[in-house]
């Protein structure tokens, strides 16, 4: 027997049978549907989540000032890297640490990169054609809770209220200090990505989370980290439609190069496009002390060269030979009647065991340090045979 048609549907007590109509589509309306484009070619799409991620002092807020106010100034600028501004807009900037910092960012932008009259006019509003960038450093509400989304929803009629229309970017800078949640509880964190795809839909907008790696001790890779670096829950990979990385050179060194590079590409597209940036100190003005105020802008630079084997030999050798004299003074200093073990000696001095182990080796190979005692009683101290404490390099190995 052939089924009966229905004209209607229900679960439960919910009648489905207009939501159903509503929701279904035939291609020739489907296909009517905006195609995906983006606001700054290749980096920045017009709507979605994106993620603008870095480890901890790796200039996640300088480049996200740098394109906020460039997406302003959309062509009385220069492209970023070539990447011009296809279609200028207005920003809402939400901080959630370091609001000086990023007044000073912004100030440095301003004074490097915007010349003349028009400069010091948009210095003074950071307004361009009508378009403009508006702050919040305050958000009472954390975003891990309705009440916070809810408050981020009102800052936007704000922001129209004031502006006479809507931002066409939101920044989030950062989750850590704005979501006010379990960054790791992969559910809570699905629900706010999806509260904040709602409101790229609702406001026709995008959303940028300003978000940190792991620790460098607990990255996956050796090589340029990826968007499963993500610090908090596994799934934000998949959460998020753009991810952008940086990823410096050396994360002991503040002054060296930046790559910034494409993670997680919306709809696939620009993926694993990377630049690399320098960054350069802008001085402003100086304070009552008469130290020098300022903040540093990303500037495009060339990679650094690459590391060879016999770099990374050299860097060992002399780590080593810098760390012998640390334990060498530290002995003579902290254990002038000599040590029981060689542990000992290592432990009198801060580091890696790695190298602490080369330097204790590369100091009885060279007879600078001996055993005093006998095999059951050790006794380890500075030979005779060792450079005497004045020798300069006790000095360069301290500094």
């Amino acid at each position: 027997m052939s089924a009966q048609p229905r004209s209607q549907h229900s679960i439960g007590t919910i009648d489905l049978s207009e939501s159903v109509r509503a929701r279904v589509r035939p291609w020739s309306e489907f296909r009517q549907q905006t195609d995906f484009s983006c606001r700054m070619a290749g980096w920045l799409p017009k709507k979605g989540v994106a993620v603008l991620g870095a480890a901890e002092h790796s200039g996640k807020s300088i480049l996200a000032v740098d394109w906020a106010l460039r997406c302003v100034l959309g062509e009385n600028t220069a492209p970023w890297c070539e990447h011009p501004v296809r279609a200028a807009c207005s920003s809402l900037y939400v901080i959630g640490e370091d609001a000086p910092g990023i007044k000073l960012r912004v100030q440095a932008f301003v004074q490097e990169r915007v010349g003349g009259k028009f400069g010091e006019a948009f210095r003074e509003t950071l307004t361009s054609d009508g378009l403009t960038i508006n702050f919040v450093d305050k958000m009472p509400g954390p975003l891990c809770q309705p009440e916070g989304i809810a408050e981020l929803r009102a800052l936007l009629e704000d922001f129209r209220h004031r502006n006479g229309h809507y931002p066409g970017i939101v920044w989030l800078d950062t989750s850590s200090t704005l979501y006010g949640g379990d960054e790791n509880d992969n559910a809570a964190m699905g629900q706010f990505a999806k509260a904040l795809s709602e409101i790229s839909d609702d406001y026709d907008l995008l959303v940028v989370l300003i978000h940190h790696l792991r620790k460098p001790n607990q990255l996956k890779k050796d090589i340029r980290p990826s968007a499963a670096d993500l610090r908090g829950a596994g799934s934000m990979a998949g959460d998020f439609d753009q991810i952008i990385l940086l990823d410096r050179a050396n994360a002991d060194d503040p002054g060296s190069p930046i790559q910034a590079f494409v993670a997680k590409g919306k709809n696939g597209g620009n993926t694993g496009t990377s630049h690399w940036l320098a960054p350069l100190w802008v001085s402003l003005t100086t304070n009552a002390d008469n130290d020098d105020v300022g903040a540093p802008i990303l500037v495009p630079c060339g990679p650094p060269s690459p590391i060879t084997d016999e770099d990374r030999h050299k860097a060992r050798t002399q780590a080593a030979e810098d760390m012998a004299f640390e334990i060498m003074a530290a002995m003579r200093s902290k254990a002038p009647e000599g040590l029981a073990s060689k542990t000992a000696a290592q432990d009198l001095v801060a580091g890696r065991t790695g190298v602490k182990q080369r330097a204790w080796s590369l100091l009885e190979t060279r007879e600078w340090v001996m055993n005093t005692g006998t095999s059951r009683a050790p006794k380890w101290m500075v030979s005779d045979k060792a450079p005497p404490p004045d020798d300069s390099r006790f000095k360069d190995a301290a500094s």
